[in-house]
């Protein structure tokens, strides 16, 4: 099967909630007020309950309770509210797609690490819409689970061999393509902008990191959630080519920290 056909299994049994475009379609649109996207998000009991538990975390310290959705919106932005979205529905996702044959708390560890170094290392190359990369680095390897479920021998075989060659090595060989081509297939198919899932394509591509930021940021962040889950197997192995920092100006030691 190719990484299209794989997809659009995917799609045929999740189908992306329609909260998501929409919310999309309106923060896009200049003439959309926080009032209209505070009423759609009203609709989604849960997603009200996270929005205003996280505007009145620490992490904002406003001075006062917030109890209304529009100014909670207000004071996390549009976009992170986006990425509180798509979070959620691709913890629904993961959850609907999981297998005995995938650990899901490495995967889930794999995942978060990939999108908040995407997101730092964005800001440290200053290549702009660090959101938008803590979501690919998020769901880059979403296919992994998908494929597990669809084609589970050949998702084995390719876990399995983690010791002997790069997991990208592994699934290339095994599949004809990456993980991370059938994830920008599923997201190209839920309508998701092209700036969310075109990057994708070029994670393991170590010359196109060299020539682009954004792909750069993809394949860094990759490797280093990849080194932080299989701290073993990577002890004498580097995933990260050197050539790729020295085209960034970046040192290991940025990575570190």
């Amino acid at each position: 099967m190719t990484a299209l056909k794989f997809a659009s299994k995917v799609k045929e049994s999740f189908a992306l909630p329609e909260v998501c475009v929409s919310i999309r379609n309106m923060l896009d649109d200049p003439q959309t007020h926080t009032d209209d996207i505070a009423a759609l998000i009203s609709l989604d009991p849960s997603l009200c309950s996270k929005l205003l538990k996280l505007a009145n975390s620490s992490l904002f310290r406003f001075r006062s309770q917030v109890s209304s959705i529009s100014k909670a919106i207000n004071i996390i932005g549009g976009e992170a509210l986006y990425i509180l979205v798509m979070s959620e529905t691709a913890a629904n996702a993961y959850q609907q797609f999981q297998s005995d044959i995938i650990d899901l708390k490495r995967f889930w560890k794999q995942s978060v690490m990939c999108g908040l170094m995407a997101q730092n290392i964005s800001k440290l190359v200053k290549v702009r819409g660090s959101e938008r990369f803590f979501l690919m680095g998020l769901l880059n390897n979403f296919a992994e689970l998908a494929i597990a479920k669809q084609a589970p021998d050949l998702a084995s075989i390719i876990q399995s061999e983690i010791k002997q060659r790069m997991p990208w090595e592994s699934q290339h060989k095994h599949l004809g393509f990456y993980y991370a081509d059938c994830t920008a297939e599923v997201l190209k198919a839920w309508h998701l902008p092209n700036q969310l899932f075109e990057p994708l394509r070029h994670i393991h591509n170590a010359d196109d990191a060299i020539k682009n930021k954004e792909f750069a940021v993809l394949y860094l962040a990759y490797r280093v959630a990849l080194k932080s889950v299989f701290e073993d197997e990577f002890t004498r192995r580097n995933p990260i080519e050197g050539r790729v920092m020295d085209a960034m100006s970046l040192h290991y030691e940025d990575l570190d920290a």
